[in-house]
Order: structure tokens, then sequence, then C-alpha cells
């Protein structure tokens, strides 16, 4: 990966070179190339290599037309791009990019496929433009002063630089403990830091700041075939062509995540089909081995029990199941994994902090990692939200048939009809209504550790509550609320991928993919009350039966109660830290949190109700990372 960095100022004398170049260093990577016209200082830095002597950096090698140009990422259509722009194949993705910058302007990423982060600085135009992916592959951060404007790949570069500003932003903490920061989509909890959202790109020129959106998901759109196996053999074609142009050049060793469930299974599987003969290595994550797991219905507490009948059917498939290791204290400690300065952790022990897999990753010499990240937001959809547009539209013959469907496969036809139809296909207010006349607080009151005076304000702006009405489907609602919120969030705790030796790359999310399956007609993900019903077709035939059939949900964490059990002195002192921060006052509900710690269940059985689970994982856990990450950030200890 690529640190891009740029300080443009609106005259000369505002850019300070040394300092800036002392916050790119700060972030333990080498410059290697530099643009300094005396308005624009670009820096573009990778990590160190193994001499002990950093190269001396190389200067931009500026366009035609005087333009410079820094990218970081992939073009996964690169070839595509090269002959639209009479470049020969085999181009690199940044000398593409520039190209396509200096004749298109901002129309140039909408044909972009992949990762990417592109700034460009046209001098004689005193212009800058930055952009990134679609799908949150690649970062770019920004801090607009009145002055000039300074970017960066990371939060850390930005908040070493003396021109940026302190300070934490407590409705965006506050919107972090309920998993709604997305509803502000450019703004970080650093009050003078915003970042670019997914498929947008910015412009600036004389102190002019212009966001612009490129591209964004569409509920509108209408896929229809004659036939319904061409919708098997059309999504077969984007799920290979999504995971051929991620593969590493050559029979270089290559690492994916393999879990019990569809989406993994599905990149896994295809890898190993065009890559045979080379090999493919595999990573399952086990939890602890004397963990005491109780039984949880619907759900998979441990993924290798299904995982492990995948490999035998793809000779080249080596598997690897790992534990990951117990956190400790000196996880939190400066320079630990657990101690973050860019966005507090979602999760008390994150899995994407302690996951064995970068380690494995390392030893394999493997420099690329496929996940099956995001397959629920394009392939593997379950589709029953559709039950609500259906009983909204009056469709009910079609409601009545995958309510007996579900019901064949043992779920009650009245819970089915109540939390897939009925209640979502309700206004928000009226369900709202509904659930404190059934006796239950709103969701950020039952689930989280938002003080209320502060959870009140952000429920006033609707900022707490579900996913806003934006066509006339529940289901297409529900679908871009979450692909907004998760490319969100891959942007908001990028921090971990540079510390990791790999790049992670995600099939599943390919746009062109996701595109696809939002213009599917909603029968094709639910069918007679099968669920997943395109993902279980396409995968037909490529895995084991039972992995196949499988309706419960895998649970990587599944140990988190072992886990949070043996730091709960830890949990405790973490609180009074927190009680003496103004700020971590105002935005947690600390005596809460004593409370759900003091009233500790006596084991995992109780635990996993989920009653109790939900609160421990949300209001304890991460909201003791909020109250850690504030007062770090004001100066105290740790």
């Amino acid at each position: 990966m690529n640190l891009l960095f740029a300080h443009i100022g609106r005259d000369h004398g505002v850019i300070d070179g040394r300092r800036s170049a002392a916050a790119v260093s700060a972030s333990g990577l080498i410059i290697r190339r530099h643009h300094d016209d005396g308005i624009a200082l670009l820096l573009q830095a990778g990590a160190a290599g193994p001499s002990s002597r950093p190269p001396r950096p190389l200067p931009c090698r500026p366009g035609p037309d005087g333009s410079v140009t820094l990218f970081d990422g992939a073009l996964y259509n690169a070839a595509e791009l090269a002959a639209t722009l009479d470049h020969p194949a085999g181009t690199e993705a940044a000398a593409l990019a520039a190209t396509a910058l200096a004749r298109q302007g901002e129309a140039a990423p909408a044909a972009w496929v992949g990762d990417f982060a592109a700034i460009r600085w046209h001098p004689a135009r005193r212009e800058l433009i930055a952009a990134i992916d679609q799908m949150g592959g690649r970062p770019l951060f920004y801090c607009c002063r009145p002055d000039g404007i300074l970017l960066a790949s990371r939060i850390d570069t930005l908040l070493a630089h003396p021109a940026v500003p302190r300070g934490l932003d407590p409705e965006i903490l506050g919107l972090t403990l309920v998993a709604a920061a997305h509803r502000r989509p450019n703004r970080t909890v650093h009050t003078a830091i915003d970042m670019l959202p997914p498929g947008h790109g910015l412009t600036w020129s004389d102190g002019r700041l212009r966001l612009w959106r490129y591209w964004q998901p569409d509920p509108t759109r209408r896929i229809r075939f004659r036939r319904d196996d061409e919708y098997v053999e059309a999504a077969r074609h984007l799920l290979e062509q999504a995971v051929a142009c991620r593969l590493p050049a050559g029979d270089e060793p290559l690492l994916c995540h393999l879990t019990a469930g569809l989406d993994s299974t599905a990149v896994a599987t295809t890898a190993a089909r065009l890559r045979d003969p080379a090999p493919l290595h595999t990573v399952t994550l086990r939890p602890q081995p004397m963990a005491v797991l109780p039984e949880a219905p619907g759900l998979i507490q441990d993924e290798w029990d299904g995982a492990r009948l995948v490999p035998p059917l793809y000779p080249n498939m080596v598997p690897h199941h790992l534990v990951a290791p117990v956190p400790t204290e000196a996880d939190e400690d400066p320079g630990g994994r657990f101690h973050r300065r860019d966005w507090p952790m979602s999760w008390l022990f994150s899995d994407g902090l302690y996951h064995p897999a970068p380690d494995l990753a390392r030893d394999l010499g493997a420099r690329v990692v496929l996940t099956g990240e995001g397959g629920n937001l394009s392939l593997s959809w379950d589709g029953r939200l559709a039950m609500a547009d259906q009983l909204r539209h009056l469709r009910l013959r079609g409601l009545a048939t995958n309510l007996a469907g579900r019901a064949r496969q043992g779920k009650s036809p009245l819970r089915e009809f109540l939390g897939w139809a009925l209640l979502p296909a309700l206004p928000p207010e009226l369900r709202l209504a509904v659930k404190r006349l059934r006796g239950r607080p709103e969701l950020w009151r039952e689930r989280s550790a938002l003080a209320p005076s502060l959870g009140e304000r952000l429920a006033e702006g609707r900022l707490t509550r579900h996913a806003p009405r934006r066509s006339a489907s529940r289901d297409a609602d529900m679908r871009i609320e979450l692909i907004e919120k998760n490319t969100f969030l891959k942007l908001a705790h990028s921090g971990h991928m540079w510390a990791d030796p790999a790049d992670r790359r995600h099939p599943l999310t390919d746009v062109r993919l996701v595109d696809f399956c939002l213009g599917l007609p909603a029968e094709q993900y639910l069918n007679r009350g099968r669920d997943r019903w395109l993902a279980r077709r396409v995968l037909a035939g490529r895995l084991p039966q039972a992995v196949l059939d499988e309706r419960r949900t895998g649970r990587e964490n599944a140990d988190w109660f072992q886990r949070m059990t043996i730091r709960r002195d830890w949990m405790m002192a973490e609180i009074e830290r927190c009680e003496a921060s103004p700020l971590a006052r105002e935005v947690l509900d600390l005596p809460r949190i004593r409370r759900l710690i003091e009233a500790w269940p006596a084991d995992a059985t109780p635990a996993s109700r989920p009653e109790t689970m939900l609160p421990l994982l949300h209001a304890v856990g991460r909201g003791l990372r909020v109250g850690q990450f504030i007062y770090r950030a004001e100066g105290g200890n740790g």
C-alpha cells in the first residue's frame, strides 16, 4: 500500500515541507516520491525496505499538461481502461489513472473498478481533484483550512501535522456507539478531519471545496432475463470475474478466509478452481479450545465443523485452522494491537485486530488475502424482507407461498410474518410505537452505552433509527443502508490495514457484482421461503451439500464471553479512567456499564441469551472502547 499525502496552499509560504515530511514519517513509512512547487506539496510513502538506508525520494513525474497524480491501490479492469485510453496492455494502474484524470477530470473514476485512492494536482489551474473507490477499499481523509487543504490516506498522518487542530466530536462518538456513524458519511470522530465517502470525489481550488458523487446504489435498476438459469449463469460469471481479477500473478502464494458460510466458501472455491493446480491456502478462525460454548440454536459456534468439509473437494486447497491469541494488557499499551488513535474499535476484542491471518500470510509469503466480506450485500442477500414488500403491495399469494416455505424449514409462520413482513412494512414511527406498547425501549436505550441526554438529541434528528425510506421497497432500502454502512466502516477502520503485511481483497464487493445483484427480482433471493436462493444455486455442485443447505449463522467470535470474563478487573479500571473525562461522561452512560459488569453472568449459558449478550457486547464492549479512545485522545494514561 502507498500512503498519499497532499498539502495545498492558497499562496506561497503556506507549505512547510519539513513538518509535512515529519508527519508522514511518523506513520512509520518511507517517502518515495515527492512534488513541491511552492503551492502544492505531494508525497507518496511506502513501507520501509530491508535496507537500513532509506532510498532518496524521487520526484513525481508530471503529465503532458504539467499535472501530477498520486495513486494507491489497484484497478481490476485495467485491460479495458488501457484499450479505452489507447495505452498498451500491461500499463500500470497509476499511469492509467493519471491519463484518465487528465482527459476526463471528475468523470474519470466512474469507469474504474478497483480499490483505489487518487489525487491529482494541476498547477496551471491551481486545482486539486481527489477520489476514492465505490466500496471503501482505499481511504482519503482531509482537513480544510482557510489557507489551504491537507489530505492523507491515514488519520494518524493528519493528526501528526501541526496545522491540524485537535478535538473530538461528541455526536459522531455517540453515533459510533449505536453503529450509525454512516448517517454522517463524510464526518470522522475528529472535529477538524473529514473523509471522502465511498464513490465520492472532491475538487479544491483557491480555497473553495466541492464534494461530488460519481456512484451510488441504484434501487430503480431492473435486470430481467427470460429463463431462470440465466440469472445463475450471469451471477456465476460475475463471481468468477471478481475473484479472477483479484488473484496475484502466477503461482504466488495466496491465502483465503474460509468459514462455514456461503460468502467465504464462494470466494475460496472459485479461487481454487481458477488457480488449479497452484495451491490455495485457507484459514479458519476457531474459538479457544478451553472455552465453554453453550448450545445456541441458529448459530455455528465453531466454524471449522463446516469449513473442513470444503477442502476435500479441491486437491489444491491447503486448509489451516487457528485459534486467535488471548488478548493481554500489553495489547492495550501504546503500540499494542488495541491502541488506536484514528477511530474507536467496534468491539472490545475486534476480530480484525487479533485474527491470526496476517501472521499466517507473513509465514506463507502471501501478499494477497481474499475474504468473503460483503457477500450479504450482493450474492448471498437473504431476501426475507421481500415479504414486507409483498404485504405492503398486497401480493398476498406470494407472501403465503413464502411463509409456507419457511414453515417447511421449521420456522414459525407467525414469527416470520411478524418479524419479516408486518413490522418492517410499517412506517418507522409506527414500528417505534409498537415497541413502546410491548414495553421495549428504543434500540439505543436497550443495547448501547449512549448517555441518555446525547441519545435523546440524536434520536430527535432520527439518526439512531432504522434505515430511512428511499424507495417503494423495504428490501431495497435495507440493502442500500447496509452497503452504505459497511463501506463507511471499512474506511473508518482502515487504520489496521497499515499493520497488515498483505493486501486484503474482497471480491464480493466488486461494484459490477453489487450493481448486478441490486437489479435482480426479489424472487431470486427468496423463493418459496428458501433464503439466499441465488447464492445456493450459483454454488450448487461446488460446495458439499451440508454447507450448501446450512441455515445457521456462523460466529467467528464465539468465545467472546471467556475473553471478556478474564478481563473483568481491567474493565472496571477502565471505567474509573473514563469517569475522569468530562467528554466521556457526556457521551457514555458510565453507570450503566458499571452495573452490567458488576452483574456479570455466572457462565456462558445465561450470557448467550440475546437480552444479556447484546448489552454486554454493545454497551460494555463498544462503550469501553469509545471511552478508552476519548481519554487517550485527551492525553490520559495509556
